[in-house]
């Protein structure tokens, strides 16, 4: 009898032994997409050379910039200020667990943005700031629906805004500024989704690009939490609309260095809560209203 239970408790030793060396491996999408990534990018930083191997969530060495937060799926992808060379593949895209991306300040990851980013739904943070990326901001960013930062600023981005980026309902934080983007900003009565949809936002930075036309009153609704709003430094014309006064919730507003015209409406004197009030560098033919109510203002 218990030379039976010597075998029977070696066996479940041995089917334990299996058992964790599987589940101690990476997942092999996840591999061979980090593998793609290291052939597309050179670097002059020495740490890079931590990508060896084919298990990097159970690596004795870590990869650099790589977490999988005790799974065998990458979650985190970060490489800030690296000095990467090169461009974003599309074998990006096969991260499908990931969480978070961060490859800003690496001036010299050039390229576009391909569609297969759209494939990353579980992500959460995409930092792409101060890259060199060029082309137009791909539509199926509208697929990540657990989008709460979208950092793509400083980088040479151009062509319209998509209104996929009105399916981002968890967004908390936009910003495109310092680009080359063009056109009128998106909004749902057009094709039913664009900036107005973004509730939850509190930051809209869509300054020094080279948007124009008229700034869509929808934006300015009772819904919505914006506390920074952006917009200096583009080709918008016409007046400030008056839905203006609705943002309660908005410190920031800077309308600077634009074509607008017409009267600075009476209602932003009821923002009690604005702080910065940017609008020089316009074309108003009136008398500003009285914001001596504004006691919270620092910036005029």
């Amino acid at each position: 009898m218990a030379e039976c239970d010597w075998y029977l408790l070696l066996a479940i030793c041995q089917l334990f032994f299996i058992f964790s060396h599987a589940v101690n491996q990476t997942d092999p999408d996840d591999v061979t997409a980090l593998l793609a990534l290291r052939e597309h990018w050179s670097s002059n930083n020495p740490q890079l050379s931590s990508w060896q191997g084919s298990n990097p969530c159970y690596s004795k060495q870590p990869w650099l910039g790589v977490n999988c937060n005790g799974t065998s799926h990458v979650e985190s992808l970060a490489l800030p200020n690296m000095n990467l060379v090169g461009t974003l593949p599309i074998d990006i895209g096969n991260l499908k667990h990931l969480k978070r991306l961060d490859l800003s300040f690496n001036v010299n990851l050039t390229g576009i943005l391909h569609a297969e980013i759209g494939n990353l739904t579980n992500l959460q943070s995409l930092v792409l700031q101060w890259c060199g990326f060029s082309g137009q901001i791909p539509s199926e960013l509208g697929r990540l629906s657990n989008l709460t930062f979208l950092f793509l600023n400083g980088n040479y981005l151009s062509g319209p805004l998509p209104h996929e980026i009105g399916l981002l309902s968890k967004l908390y934080w936009l910003d495109v500024s310092s680009n080359l983007l063009t056109g009128q900003l998106p909004i749902s009565a057009e094709i039913g989704y664009g900036l107005d949809n973004l509730t939850d936002a509190e930051h809209f930075h869509l300054n020094n690009n080279s948007f124009d036309g008229v700034i869509p009153a929808s934006i300015f609704n009772e819904e919505m939490e914006i506390e920074h709003l952006l917009l200096d430094a583009n080709r918008f014309v016409g007046p400030i609309p008056d839905e203006l006064r609705l943002l309660t919730n908005i410190a920031i507003i800077k309308l600077s260095n634009n074509n607008l015209s017409g009267k600075i409406p009476d209602g932003i004197a009821n923002l009690t809560t604005l702080t910065n009030f940017e609008v020089d560098h316009n074309s108003f033919s009136e008398t500003p209203p009285d914001l001596s109510p504004l006691t919270n203002l620092s910036v005029l």
